[in-house]
């Protein structure tokens, strides 16, 4: 579901100002300022207010070290909503009339839709794993990533309906190919769509993020920019452009984070090519980081 861009900003007009003071009240912010609009920025420790409430654009902007955006929709989304479900909560308080139409169902003719495992399964292995990777808890959840019974990491692929089409596994430790172990699959006896992982949780008026894997999507939102998604199926598959483009064309700006190796490479010149020149950047991974002693 594309959602008209029009009418967001029609109901962000109507809250107008007092969108600063929910924000503060759903980030849980202690330090806001009512009648500056300013508060301390919750994405980094500082003892000084460099998180200011801009009227133009209706968000806030930190003019600190992490310069980030952040609009009522990223807050509500915060809190585990997905982007709907945050646009649905700022209409109702804005009083904005919104057919959502064929959000939540499915409705793909004679479609094997693969089957979630539950949300309230206990998840410590994929923790301990994702965990070594520097992934917290709290991004895991963020990204509604599960676990199954038999400790697999469950990456959720939905569309902006908030359905789910795919659904890729990865065991929660380190793959041994060796004994045969596969690094990722989908699920047996299941249809899959190429789309994008996370894609129901972006805020099209921001830049966008497009990662090689999910795992790398989860280290691009531990980082502190949660716009981000993965490609289904690896650089070597590109059909993703084609099957999400009118969820693409929404973007002024997308980042290609691939990997630094010869598919990644091919991969974002493919999007530089296909997505435009003018809107597309990439980010050049370097081989190996080193540090001094």
């Amino acid at each position: 579901m594309l959602i008209d861009a029009d009418k967001i900003n029609e109901a962000k007009k109507k809250l107008g100002d007092s969108m600063a003071h929910i924000i503060a009240d759903t980030l849980g912010v202690e330090n806001f300022d009512p009648k500056g609009l300013k508060m301390c920025c919750p994405w980094h420790n500082e003892d000084h207010a460099s998180c200011v409430w801009n009227r133009k654009e209706l968000k806030f902007h930190c003019f600190a070290s992490c310069g980030r955006h952040y609009d009522i929709i990223d807050a509500f989304m915060k809190t585990g909503k997905t982007y709907v479900e945050s646009v649905q909560q700022l209409f109702e308080l804005a009083g904005t009339k919104y057919s959502f139409g064929e959000y939540g169902l499915k409705t793909k003719t004679a479609y094997r839709y693969p089957k979630e495992p539950p949300a309230d399964n206990d998840k410590s292995h994929v923790y301990e794993y994702l965990g070594l990777r520097g992934i917290s808890k709290e991004t895991i959840d963020a990204a509604d990533v599960r676990e199954d019974s038999s400790g697999n990491c469950v990456f959720l692929f939905k569309n902006t309906d908030d359905v789910t089409l795919t659904i890729k596994y990865r065991p929660s430790h380190k793959v041994d190919k060796t004994k045969g172990e596969m690094k990722s699959w989908c699920q047996k006896d299941a249809d899959t769509t190429p789309i994008l992982f996370n894609m129901n949780r972006i805020n099209p008026s921001e830049p966008l993020v497009i990662t090689e894997g999910c795992i790398d999507t989860l280290a691009v939102i531990e980082a502190g920019y949660s716009n981000a998604v993965s490609v289904p199926f690896g650089a070597g598959t590109m059909t993703w452009i084609e099957e999400c483009w009118d969820f693409l064309e929404q973007f002024n700006s997308i980042i290609i984070c691939s990997d630094n190796d010869e598919p990644g490479i091919k991969m974002r010149k493919e999007c530089v090519a296909r997505l435009g020149s003018w809107r597309t950047k990439y980010v050049d991974i370097p081989h190996a980081v080193t540090t001094e002693d």
